[in-house]
């Protein structure tokens, strides 16, 4: 934390009633609290312990409202019109002061005809809201002659937050809970979302919005990252296109960049992910990785006018995964999909696929599938995302992208094995787990390799040495590693497989020594390791070595390669 961090822990006895001061001034309630955080030099940590829910109103009756043409006198005519004045009678008593509630007209494109808050409503109290049914003329609304339409939507139980900054939102252990409400963020930067489960979301689980008025990306910097989004539920979906009913989305983003959605879980939901509102809007460096989709059936993601990366991510029995339209630009990599309908779909845009396994899926790839990763492909696109420069193939250029052009290689600190995803994923995403020893951070081997001349037992040799390091969790210590093993390979100039070294690492270090020289420093929370292997010599030169580390703790095995030229 930083020092001046103000930290606040909530439960759903005292959401309402916590109090905190923030930039000065005392604040009451949960949804106060982060509204008032809104400064650039002071930090706001929100601790949910347990489940905190709110009520979702439902239907008086449990057939939904209709709207129905009748051409002998060519009137629109709300039926069940006693919907509206009875429905949303309820107690605010166990409900989140400050979520927005609205229901507002769709198709006559006149957002917000009928709207309620529970702003300013008490805590403890009650309140009835009613709305006017109403007739609508054949020139007011003339798109629904001879049809039935469901021409309302609904904006329900969602904590709007504006202009905040600087503001982390985690859950304390493994229970903690966001029950049938959710987040939305509006304009706001340097946001965190970890270790929550959200459930039963009416709307969106967490959405990130930038400013309506540019459609350029707005630098927000988002890390949503170590959540499991459960199903949502909508109690009141009667929008047209009838698509709510398990919510509107996990994670949304409109118009921002320089977001991470790392370590989740979604579980069952439907429309999970979302990039860019529409064709006029723009989104940049956005990158999904280690992500676990189980059973979901859309939006992993649904994306418009962005650039991103997707990397190690497992998608297990799941519908449209990667759907990207509108001048989008999708580096996929290193993803594993299983028994999965359609993995990448393309409308006017492009996706760049490498090194993903497609397993038992029924339509397999239609992307632009490369065997080299600093292969370019074809693009169209004229995105462009900060309104000047044009992302075509931003995953080889430096400047954009994380890309490391000598080794050829995305520059990340935890890149595994494509087979190895459907093992490590479903133990290391998710809520609950964040500082289990199964989440941690192993760092790529390229700490650096050595090449020079070595003793050992008074004998004089060539060879190379290679050390690595991983950090781990805060709850494991040196004892809980089982074994780590390298596995070199080792290709001659023209690319043929020449030896292949297998070495076993028999002590890992806090400080790793070389006779006197200390090869690299002690860290909390890291160990190092090295090995070395003999008989390389300068007439190895040109020669194309493959480490990869296999670290297995607590039952699991985390993989990580590098590649060397000598």
């Amino acid at each position: 934390l930083k020092e001046d961090a103000v930290v606040v822990y909530v439960n759903d006895s005292n959401k309402n009633t916590v109090q905190a001061t923030v930039n000065g001034i005392k604040k009451t309630g949960l949804a106060n609290i982060i509204k008032a955080a809104n400064n650039d030099n002071q930090a706001l940590v929100v601790r949910i312990i347990g489940t905190i829910k709110t009520n979702q109103y439902k239907y008086k009756s449990d057939s939904p409202r209709v709207v129905e043409y009748d051409s002998s006198n060519n009137r629109i005519t709300y039926e069940d019109a006693d919907f509206f004045t009875n429905s949303l009678e309820t107690t605010y008593g166990d409900n989140l002061s400050g979520l927005s509630i609205t229901l507002y007209d769709r198709c006559m494109e006149k957002s917000y005809k009928y709207k309620t808050t529970a702003s300013g409503v008490s805590s403890n109290g009650t309140g009835t809201t009613s709305f006017a049914s109403k007739t609508y003329s054949k020139d007011e609304y003339p798109s629904v002659k001879g049809k039935i339409v469901y021409d309302d939507d609904t904006y329900i139980n969602m904590l709007d937050v504006s202009g905040a900054k600087n503001v982390t939102v985690e859950g304390i252990g493994e229970d903690a809970e966001i029950f049938q409400w959710g987040f939305s963020w509006k304009d706001c930067h340097s946001i965190e979302v970890r270790n929550l489960s959200f459930s039963s979301y009416p709307e969106d689980a967490c959405s990130f919005d930038g400013s309506e008025n540019s459609g350029l990306s707005s630098n927000s910097t988002y890390w949503i990252h170590n959540n499991t989004f459960n199903r949502g539920k909508n109690n009141w979906d009667i929008s047209g296109e009838r698509d709510k009913s398990a919510g509107d989305g996990s994670i949304d983003l409109k118009r921002i960049s320089s977001v991470t959605c790392s370590y989740n879980y979604f579980n069952n939901s439907k429309k999970t992910g979302l990039v860019g509102s529409g064709s006029s809007d723009y989104d940049k460096n956005i990158t999904y990785h280690h992500n676990y989709y189980k059973s979901v059936e859309s939006r992993l993601p649904l994306a418009r006018q962005a650039n991103i990366h997707i990397y190690n991510n497992y998608y297990e029995n799941c519908g449209n995964c990667q759907d990207i339209r509108n001048n989008g630009f999708v580096f996929s990599e290193s993803n594993y999909f299983k028994s999965c309908k359609r993995t990448h779909i393309i409308d006017k845009s492009t996706i760049k696929s490498y090194n993903e396994i497609f397993d038992s899926c029924t339509n397999a790839s239609p992307a632009n599938i490369v065997e080299k990763r600093e292969t370019t492909v074809s693009v169209s696109n004229t995105c462009k995302p900060d309104g000047t420069n044009i992302y075509d193939n931003f995953d080889t250029n430096p400047s954009l992208f994380y890309y490391d052009s000598n080794k050829k290689c995305s520059k990340v600190s935890v890149m595994h094995n494509t087979e190895d995803l459907p093992t490590i994923i479903p133990n290391v995403a998710g809520a609950g787990i964040y500082n289990d020893a199964s989440n941690f951070d192993l760092a790529n081997i390229d700490l650096g390799y050595q090449t020079g001349t070595y003793v050992s037992n008074n004998v004089e040799y060539g060879a190379v040495r290679f050390v690595g390091k991983f950090k781990y969790g805060e709850n494991t210590t040196s004892a809980d590693i089982e074994s780590i093993n390298i596995t070199f390979e080792i290709y001659n100039s023209s690319n043929e497989l020449y030896r292949t070294i297998n070495k076993e690492i028999d002590s890992v270090y806090n400080v790793v020594k070389s006779g006197d020289v200390i090869v690299a420093p002690e860290e909390t929370g890291v160990k190092y390791y090295y090995a070395i292997i003999k008989g390389i010599t300068d007439t190895f030169d040109g020669y194309k070595i493959v480490a990869t580390a296999y670290i297995n703790i607590n039952n699991r095995t985390l993989t990580v390669s590098e590649t060397y030229t000598i």
